[in-house]
């Protein structure tokens, strides 16, 4: 039981809800009449979503909360089971079909989803339990309900009579049919087996038929009710699913295995004949014990004494009736219908709890004749059940539609009136699960949602309901739209383009190939901002120029609110596919604000007209914990797929680097009362600390930190009460004797002193520091805090430390090489006091237009630096004009310059890409270095900002 739980609870939150499970929460959050009339569409009866309802009023709907139903009903099925092999077989055979249960992959896996399937497999064992009893005995009518004479007295039947009523089948086969519908396999498999089982047993046979008919009265309601709803959804669902039927042969394949070793998930997935071994390994034990008893005369058939190989002959049959006939059906159904989804296997998950006895029956029976063969066959179940329980726990599942990241995104980004609009049921689920949670960083979800509030389009094709219903939340709020483009994306088509025509977009991402979140809010007219044209070359000649800019004057408040900016474009014909990013920067280069999108224009590529104009409609949304004050409103442009941005040059031709500003924007104090759940916070820290401070957690990458590497932490603030003092916040990284390694000094607020801080004030500290170059490998300890800069002071928590522990960082260096290199052309420019080049390979000294040229550069650092400096190698013709381009990082940031120590020399290799429209001729390549955050370039000895390679390169 203990090992059976555990493995159901085992990486209970790793895995994302899907499709199947967001409708299970869809239904449990309706009321019960609602969820009557909704599920009568549906393929599976009401009586697990009123159960999961019930549930979630005392657990919340939370995705943690939501399995742990599940979890429940598959943990009580194991000793359901030993007490069905007791009454069938006998305490061994009891205890190995609880073993085998426990370990089971497939029973694990739905006993952690949000599905039904695991209840009507405990169902399925109560009424196997619940007939055993009768079907290994005759019945006889008394006044309280029926009583049980065994036909014989083996160990697995109770001695003497046994009284029972026949309402516990009636409910629980009631109960498995209103749970799902392929749930009627049961009792006619029981029933093929009673007619064969009483055929001379009139009175117990009828009284088994009145069961049935019990059933079927107390079913009739429902049957009644939503078959004509039920009929045309089916039909419907066939023709859309497009499904085909699986051969005989397949069908009992793959359900078998899936019966042993479950969904193989990952690399295993091809390998599901392997896991009918151990059917096949018993199969030769018997085979040759077969042929033993023909060849010593005596019989083939199974005799009910203790020597047997099968305990109780009627309990097999009688489980391998349910079983057969449950798979038959399954097949016969699939030939008219064809339904069979990826892991379809569980349809029949009916039929486990009939297998895993039939098994535990065949391991007794092969106990009796050869121990080291029954411990071999259990322990090649038990490999194939390690084998798929390790890539079930470890192989992520439905990483294409894992929602998490875009509804934690959703609700850090949104505000409680805002509004998800959602075209299926399942995405409405996804958000009353993972949106409730989110909104209180609670797994339970226990609580209020904070908002936005997820609805469902009122129709599933474009009418002027759904229209009706956009308006009305844009009127409440934003609105939020993830669209799921793989199932032809027709109405999510036409929503985007209604909304394009009422509001502006201030999110257009990505989540995974198949799925768009954009979201909108309505904006009213903005003014001309006093910005210059912006030029950005493309290839050639040809270039693509902002013309001008509107944006809204007015303060926005750090309250995720929206600010409308328009951009004007002009061109001498529709330019390529162009991304463009608008950027919130500070002071310091930090981005605050980002919205990205392509095209630029909103032209497809194949679009195209002389003197080409468009212009973009958007907003940028300034999130909660924005420090008020001024900052800059940043422009950049990059083909599409490209790593390098385009260059920005003013009227005059000045260039502006690859971000050009366009306008200042006045950040002011949120102007309502937002909660935690608006903050990025990765890890929640909850800390009071003196003067109404109170630190809420932290965000910062997992991964080793490398010398040289700048490393990044965001600090999550807020105010409980207006603090007194002006107070400033540091980040230390400590080694084992508690000195500081490297550290970050700044106001929390950066020009928002704490004193101006209000009540409830959130506040993000963007802090940063560089790992030093010499730093030995090792663990770190990484901690914060605020102090006083008059007195040094620090402010301390609750149990008197004086900072806050961040966990540790585990710092590993790289190898320093300080044997010169042996390049194939020399070279020896230094620049400024940081490097030298000593010499560069290039294997191919020429390529066509469009080619990417290997080149690789050796330097040799001489001397430390606190700059990142980027290396530009530019392919240029003999008047200088640039003809491609190979920018990055040393060796694509893997050696930063901060890094490097002196003396040592470093292999930085580059690709140049050579402009598609470059004419034929000779090149030089051009190399140096530049700071990104200035442009600024280092100079050699002779003042120059480059250095032209000698080696001559041809385009052709």
């Amino acid at each position: 039981m203990l090992l059976g739980l555990g493995l159901r609870v085992a990486r209970l939150e790793s895995q994302p809800l899907w499709w199947d499970e967001g409708y299970s929460v869809w239904f449990a959050t309706h009321p019960l009449g609602q969820m009557a009339a909704l599920t009568a569409q549906d393929i599976h009866p009401p009586l697990y979503y009123a159960l999961l309802r019930g549930w979630t009023h005392l657990m919340g709907t939370g995705p943690v909360a939501l399995r742990l139903l599940s979890v429940i009903f598959g943990a009580l099925a194991i000793p359901a089971i030993y007490l069905a092999g007791r009454r069938l077989l006998n305490r061994r055979a009891a205890l190995l079909a609880a073993l085998l249960l426990a370990i089971n992959p497939l029973h694990i896996y739905y006993s952690q989803e949000v599905r039904m399937y695991g209840l009507v497999a405990l169902l399925s064992v109560g009424i196997v339990a619940v007939v055993g009893g009768w079907a290994n005995c005759r019945f006889r009518i008394s006044d309280f309900g029926f009583r049980i004479t065994p036909c014989h007295q083996p160990r697995t039947v109770l001695a003497g009579p046994v009284t029972l009523s026949s309402a516990p089948y009636v409910l629980l086969a009631t109960a498995a049919l209103y749970t799902q519908y392929y749930a009627a396999f049961l009792p006619l498999g029981l029933t093929l087996y009673a007619l064969w089982r009483w055929r001379r047993d009139r009175p117990a046979l009828w009284r088994w038929l009145a069961a049935q008919v019990a059933v079927a009265l107390l079913y009739l309601p429902w049957v009644i009710y939503a078959a004509p709803k039920l009929l045309p959804y089916v039909s419907q669902k066939v023709v859309a699913d497009a499904d085909r039927p699986l051969g005989l042969f397949v069908y009992l394949g793959r359900h078998l295995a899936a019966f042993l070793a479950g969904h193989l998930e990952g690399p295993l997935t091809a390998w599901w004949p392997v896991a009918l071994a151990p059917i096949g390994v018993s199969g030769i034990w018997y085979w040759r014990w077969w042929r033993v008893g023909r060849r010593g005369g005596n019989s083939a058939h199974p005799i009910p004494n203790p020597q047997s190989p099968i305990p109780n002959p009627q309990s097999p049959a009688m489980l391998a009736t349910v079983t057969v006939v449950a798979l038959l059906l399954g097949w016969l159904i699939g030939l008219t219908y064809p339904f069979f989804p990826d892991r379809g296997e569980r349809l029949l998950l009916l039929a486990l709890p009939a297998f895993v006895l039939l098994m535990a029956a065949g391991l007794d029976s092969l106990w009796r004749r050869s121990r080291p063969a029954a411990w071999g066959t259990l322990a090649l179940i038990g490999a194939v059940a390690g084998a798929s329980l390790f890539a079930f726990y470890t192989t992520p599942r439905y990483p294409d539609d894992d929602y998490r990241p875009l509804i934690a995104h959703t609700v850090e980004l949104g505000l409680p009136e805002d509004t998800v609009f959602c075209v299926y049921p399942w995405q409405v689920g996804y958000w009353r699960s993972y949106g409730y949670w989110r909104s209180y960083g609670d797994p339970s979800g226990v609580g209020l949602h904070a908002g936005p509030n997820a609805i469902l389009t009122p129709d599933a094709t474009w009418t002027p309901a759904v229209a009706d219903a956009l308006d009305a939340a844009l009127a409440r709020g934003r609105v939020w739209f993830p669209a799921h483009l793989a199932l032809g994306a027709i109405l999510e088509t036409q929503v985007e383009a209604y909304l394009a025509g009422e509001a502006v977009p201030f999110i257009d991402e990505w989540y995974g190939p198949g799925t768009r979140l954009s979201a909108w809010a309505t904006a009213t007219g903005g003014q001309p901002v006093n910005t210059a044209p912006l030029r950005f070359p493309l290839s050639g000649s040809a270039a693509v120029t902002l013309t001008g800019a509107t944006a809204s004057p007015d303060p926005v408040p750090a309250a995720n609110a929206v600010t409308p900016i328009t951009l004007h474009w002009a061109a001498d014909a529709a330019p390529p596919i162009l991304s463009v990013s608008l950027r919130l920067v500070d002071a310091l280069g930090q981005i605050w604000a980002q919205h990205d999108y392509e095209p630029l224009g909103g032209l497809a590529n194949s679009a195209r007209q002389a003197a080409w104009e468009a212009e973009d409609r958007l907003g940028l949304l300034v999130p909660a914990g924005t420090p008020p004050g001024r900052y800059s409103v940043e422009l950049a442009v990059r083909p599409k797929g490209a790593a390098r941005l385009l260059d920005a040059f003013g009227a005059d031709g000045t260039s502006l680097g690859a971000a050009a500003r366009l306008f200042d924007v006045t950040v002011v104090p949120a102007d309502r009362g937002l909660g935690r759940e608006r903050l990025p916070i990765a890890v929640h820290q909850t800390i009071d600390l003196a003067d109404g401070l109170r630190f809420l957690g932290y965000s910062a990458a997992e991964t080793s930190a490398t010398p040289g590497e700048l490393r990044k932490i965001s600090l999550f603030w807020q105010a409980t009460t207006t603090p007194a003092t002006d107070y400033t916040a540091f980040v230390q990284l400590l080694d084992a004797h508690g000195e500081v390694a490297a550290g970050w000094e700044a106001p929390p607020g950066a020009g928002y002193p704490t004193s101006a801080w209000a009540p409830d004030t959130l506040i993000r500290t963007q802090a940063a520091f560089r790992v030093p170059a010499s730093l030995p490998d090792g663990r770190y300890r990484l901690i914060a805090g605020l102090f006083n800069p008059v007195n040094g002071t620090r402010l301390r928590t609750p149990g008197g430390a004086d900072h806050l522990a961040l966990g540790t960082i585990m710092a590993r260096g790289r190898s320093h090489e300080m044997t010169p290199p042996q390049p194939t052309h020399a070279a020896d420019v230094r620049f400024g006091d940081v490097a030298r080049l000593v010499g560069y390979d290039l294997p191919e000294a020429g390529g066509a237009a469009g080619a990417t040229l290997p080149l690789t550069l050796y330097w040799q650092a001489t001397g430390t630096t606190d700059r990142a400096y980027t290396v530009f190698v530019h392919l240029v013709d003999p008047s200088g004009a640039l003809r491609g381009f190979g920018d990055a990082e040393p060796a694509g940031g893997q050696l930063p310059t901060t890094g490097w120590l002196p003396g040592e020399y470093l292999t930085d290799s580059h690709g140049v890409q050579v402009v598609a429209d470059a004419p034929a001729g000779e090149y030089r390549l051009a190399v140096g270095l530049y700071d990104p955050a200035t442009g600024q370039r280092l100079l050699t000895p002779d003042g120059a900002d480059q250095v032209l390679l000698e080696l001559v390169v041809a385009v052709r």
